[in-house]
């Protein structure tokens, strides 16, 4: 093996390696030019996979959220006059909107991964099976005053991308079969949808309404009910949960998913009934999976250019502790090609994960440019094996790197401890260089000071 035990007189000068250090100093902060070029370019390249997948929803239907079947009542308040006759309030009209009493949805997406040039999306169909009842509300949940017009009644179910409603809807209702729905909800919280007229008896009445949807990316639903509970299984293996709820029970494995939500009434933002002119929202309510792709290499190459100037200054501190060892003497446009070479990794790195996934390229990337470096640092510290062993601590700095990549808890903890042993083999390294001639030799380049100075 190399001996890198450094010797006083194999070590260079004090000012030499003084000047050395600074220069290595100014090469990492100009590197930051290119690898900000980079960083823009890792940009530009989600903004294209985001516009990919905006394309395949474009046709196939967006993110998904489906909320209800929930009522509209249209109601009116008289008008009100005083023992003189003069109005005292005029009469007013309105809807009403009113959740189910109990509501169990379910899905079985069905999930595959479209492909719109280098991208790939994942899209999904789905029929979804609302069953439930709903009942009159009480008075105390009206307007004051107000007349319900329970014959004139519609059901709505709200669906965020009705570009994605593939099929008739159907819809049993109190054991009448109807599939008469006509576009929008008639709800001001989410006018996106279908709705059929109806009417509410004086009885709880049941219901089951079933439609196939289609979508891309996220299935999400909303708790319109007052005691709610979803099931969503799928043989998509990568779920992420999200939303304002996060499943009570789930199994998620190399076949699939499923996973349940049960929410009460209680538990959610949004009463059990409402004016339609109220303001009331569904979105803060929802939740939902997403069909994750496990590997999203463009976070991760953000993510590692992150640690870019950490990197090539420990690159730049390897090519210093190899020349103090050698006694070799590397010029300034040597160490920037050698650090032009750990740059040009995160070009590779990205350009080859977008073909093959992050992992086989950040292999490919580290293996390219490490054995470039070796090749180079060879001829010029006096040996192959300083050149193998300049190889090997780069390899040792991919390897850090590429854990960190993928740490989430020990991050900070690895890469505090590396930092450490970095600055360790330096002092070790370097315990021998005469400092004191470094400054000697600057003072000497400043010349003598000027006549009558004290």
């Amino acid at each position: 093996m190399t001996d890198l035990t450094p010797s006083t007189r194999s070590a260079p000068g004090g000012r030499n390696a003084a000047f050395k250090l600074f220069g290595i100093g100014f090469l990492t902060l100009v590197m930051i030019v290119p690898l900000m070029l980079i960083s823009s370019l890792v940009n530009e390249r989600q903004r294209y996979a985001a516009e990919a997948a905006a394309s395949v929803a474009q046709g196939w239907g967006g993110t998904q959220s489906v909320a209800g079947p929930f009522l509209v009542v249209p109601y009116t308040i008289a008008e009100r006059r005083d023992e003189r006759g003069a109005i005292l309030s005029p009469a007013q009209s309105g809807q009403i909107v009113v959740l189910a009493k109990a509501l169990d949805a379910a899905a079985a997406p069905w999930v595959e991964e479209r492909a719109r040039g280098i991208f790939r999306v994942p899209v999904y169909a789905t029929d979804i099976d609302l069953a439930g009842s709903f009942e009159r509300p009480g008075e105390m949940d009206l307007p004051a005053g107000a007349v319900l017009a329970w014959d004139r009644a519609w059901l709505s179910v709200a669906i965020s991308d009705v570009r994605g409603i593939s099929g008739a809807v159907t819809l049993v209702w109190a054991g009448e079969a109807r599939s008469d729905f006509a576009p929008g909800t008639g709800a001001s919280a989410a006018p996106d949808g279908v709705h059929v007229p109806i009417a509410l008896g004086a009885d709880e009445t049941s219901f089951r309404l079933t439609l196939r949807l289609r979508g891309t990316g996220r299935l999400a639903f909303v708790p319109a009910a007052e005691t709610f509970s979803a099931r969503i299984a799928s043989s998509w293996p990568h779920p992420s949960f999200d939303g304002a709820y996060l499943p009570e029970e789930r199994e998620v494995g190399p076949d699939g998913f499923s996973a349940t939500w049960r929410v009460s009434h209680l538990a959610r933002p949004l009463p059990q009934v409402w004016d339609n002119g109220a303001g009331v929202g569904f979105a803060p309510a929802e939740f939902g999976v997403t069909f994750f792709q496990p590997v999203d290499f463009y976070a991760l190459v953000d993510r590692s250019l992150k640690y870019a100037i950490l990197f090539v200054g420990l690159s730049f501190l390897v090519f210093f502790l190899a020349e103090t060892a050698s006694g070799a003497r590397i010029h300034v446009v040597q160490y920037l090609l050698a650090g032009a070479a750990q740059v040009i990794f995160y070009l590779l790195l990205l350009a080859l994960a977008e073909h093959t996934g992050f992992t086989a390229a950040y292999v490919a990337a580290a293996l390219a440019c490490v054995g470039l470096t070796a090749l180079y640092a060879g001829p010029i510290l006096g040996g192959v094996r300083r050149g193998l062993g300049v190889a090997a601590a780069l390899g040792v700095l991919y390897g850090l790197l590429f854990t960190l990549l993928n740490e989430e808890d020990y991050a900070l903890l690895t890469g505090a401890v590396a930092s450490f042993l970095a600055l360790a083999v330096t002092m070790y390294m370097t315990r021998r260089i005469d400092w004191y001639q470094a400054q000697a030799g600057i003072v000497e380049s400043l010349g003598p000071p000027p006549a009558g100075t004290p």
